[in-house]
């Protein structure tokens, strides 16, 4: 079988466990992949839907239970996830200096390509190796 994509709900139902059946297909399929025995795969996207989920008005968990959980994902054996290590910087920057996971994702790619960001937002400001420039 091919490597299948895997949507943000089967993460979502792993990390919650808010439907006992659909987290225990979740777990399975994971277990699966973890195996080796079944190809997956998780986009950046998909991460930063689980991001906004988890750290949304309904579940509001704090940043850390975010990044806790979302690593656990991202470090699941067999399972690709495209931009990985992105990722996990994103995460520590949206944790740690409390700013939203897409500019703390932007701000990891900034500046891994040594490029400025034309923002308004001045949380770039506060990214360590990101140079902001108001258009």
């Amino acid at each position: 079988m091919a490597e299948a994509l895997i949507d943000t709900n089967v993460l979502l139902r792993h990390l919650l466990r808010d439907d006992a059946a659909q987290a225990d297909s979740a777990d399975a399929l994971l277990e699966r992949i973890e195996s080796g025995e079944i190809s997956g795969w998780v986009t950046a996207l998909g991460i930063a839907e689980a991001v906004w989920v988890l750290s949304g008005p309904r579940l509001r968990l704090e940043r850390a239970e975010v990044r806790n959980a979302l690593k656990e994902v991202l470090q699941i054996p067999g399972l690709r996830v495209a931009e990985s290590s992105t990722l996990l910087a994103a995460l520590e920057l949206f944790t740690e200096l409390n700013i939203d996971f897409i500019d703390a994702y932007h701000g990891v790619v900034a500046a891994a390509a040594e490029s400025a960001v034309y923002s308004f937002d001045r949380d770039f400001d506060r990214i360590p190796g990101v140079r902001r420039i108001e258009p």
